[in-house]
C-alpha cells in the first residue's frame, strides 16, 4: 500500500502485526511483526515508531529465531524499564515440541545485544509448558500466568531468573489477565523525600484486575437490562 508523501504512514516497512498489543519504552512504541519472504519463509521483526520524529524503523529479533513458520511472541518492557523484553513460544496445537524462551535487548537499539535468559520445557514430552508469559517487575521477576493442558489460565505467580525458583502471587481464579507498564508519577507538592511503598508493578496488577471487575460488572448490566426490555 502506498501513502502519500509526508504521511506518518509514508516510511511504513512492509509488515503485518501478529495483534495490535503494544509496549513502549525510549520514547518509542513497538509492535511485532512479521513479512512473508520470496522463499516461503517467514521473518519476524519488531516495528518501532518513535514518537519525537513521527518514524517507523525495525529491530531485528535474535538471530537463533526459526524462520520457517510464525513464532508465537509477546513483546515487554525489561525489568530496568530501559528495553525491550520478549517471550516467544512455537505457535498453534500441532506444534512437535513445546518451550517458553524468554529474551532481553542489554543495549537498546542493538541488534546484537539479545540475550537468552532462561528456557522453560514442559515436565514431561506428553504435555505442554504450564506457563504463559505476562510480564517483567522491576526486580526483574517475571510474572507468568500458570495453566494446565488445555491452556486454561489459573493463578500468577513469579519467577526470579537468578534463583530459578516459582513464587505464588496469590492471585487466582481468572479466565484472562493483563499487565500495563505504570510509571508512578504521583508527588507530595509539600515532601520532597516522600516514598511510595508499594511498587508500581504491584499496582499495576492491582489496576488490570480492577478494570476486569469493571468490565464483567459492565457486561451483566447490559445483560439484565436487556432481559428486562423482553
Amino acid at each position: 500500500m502506498q501513502y502519500a508523501k509526508g504521511s506518518i504512514l509514508a516510511n511504513l516497512p512492509d509488515s503485518r502485526m501478529h495483534d495490535t498489543i503494544r509496549t513502549s519504552v525510549n520514547g518509542a512504541v513497538h509492535w511485532q511483526a512479521w513479512r512473508c519472504l520470496d522463499d516461503g519463509r517467514y521473518q519476524n521483526f519488531i516495528l518501532a515508531f518513535d514518537v519525537d520524529s513521527e518514524l517507523f524503523h525495525e529491530i531485528k529479533v535474535p538471530k537463533s529465531f526459526r524462520q520457517d513458520k510464525p513464532l508465537d511472541y509477546h513483546l515487554s518492557v525489561s525489568g530496568d524499564g530501559n528495553s525491550i523484553a520478549m517471550f516467544t513460544m512455537p505457535r498453534g496445537h500441532n506444534c512437535t515440541e513445546d518451550f517458553l524462551d524468554i529474551w532481553v535487548m542489554t543495549e537498546y537499539g542493538i541488534d546484537d545485544s539479545w540475550a537468552k535468559l532462561i528456557t522453560l520445557s514442559p515436565p514431561d514430552p506428553e504435555s505442554r509448558v504450564p506457563y504463559k508469559p505476562l510480564c517483567f517487575r522491576k526486580r526483574g521477576e517475571v510474572v507468568l500466568v500458570s495453566t494446565d493442558d488445555y491452556g486454561n489460565m489459573h493463578e500468577l505467580v513469579s519467577l526470579d531468573l537468578v534463583s530459578k525458583q516459582f513464587k505464588n502471587l496469590g492471585i487466582r481464579g481468572y479466565g484472562y489477565y493483563y499487565a500495563e507498564p505504570y510509571e508512578e508519577s504521583l508527588a507530595l507538592l509539600d515532601n520532597v523525600d516522600a516514598v511510595s511503598y508499594r511498587g508500581a508493578d504491584q499496582v499495576m496488577l492491582y489496576l488490570a484486575l480492577v478494570f476486569l471487575f469493571v468490565w464483567i460488572f459492565f457486561l451483566l448490566y447490559i445483560y439484565v437490562q436487556g432481559s428486562n426490555c423482553v
